[in-house]
């Protein structure tokens, strides 16, 4: 296809529909292939979310190293790994209290497949309050686990 404004433009407001839930997606967002595989694995469900830390006393050129993961455990033994950073010790803690988080009820029990509407079920509860930093590095996170499950089950 050709990448011109037009074509541009029209890509985009079509994936804005599809992140607002609408039946219209991007065409060739995601391969038919892709879509068939995922509905063939079992379904599943997330039964615990985990921050993880790297160790505080490991250095890189001197400096500490602040990644973190969140971990996606499933009823079903596998589990999604999902990296983040975070900026600040408040943001680490936030991290550390993800099951305590308001929005946690929204992925617990819910089945790890189900990507897209995950993040917007998510995002739109978050984007309610004000989304900032953190809540989107957390949901990012939450998605790549998504993924990883994802590429465990096939």
């Amino acid at each position: 296809m050709n990448q011109d404004r037009r074509n541009f433009l029209k890509t985009a407001g079509l994936g804005s529909l599809a992140a607002m839930g609408s039946s219209k997606a991007v065409p060739g967002s995601v391969p038919p292939e892709t879509i068939s595989a995922i509905k063939n694995i079992e379904p599943m469900k997330i039964t615990k979310i985990e921050a993880v830390r790297f160790r505080p006393d490991l250095k890189i050129d001197g400096h500490g190293v602040v990644w973190m993961w969140v971990r996606l455990h499933t009823n079903n033994g596998i589990v999604g790994v999902g990296e983040t950073y975070p900026f600040t010790e408040g943001q680490v803690g936030m991290l550390k209290d993800l099951e305590e988080r308001s929005w946690m009820g929204k992925i617990l029990g819910r089945d790890p497949r189900d990507i897209e509407a995950t993040w917007r079920d998510v995002f739109a509860q978050i984007a309610f309050h004000g989304w900032g930093g953190s809540d989107m590095r957390i949901l990012t996170a939450i998605n790549i686990a998504q993924w990883d499950i994802l590429g465990k089950a096939l």
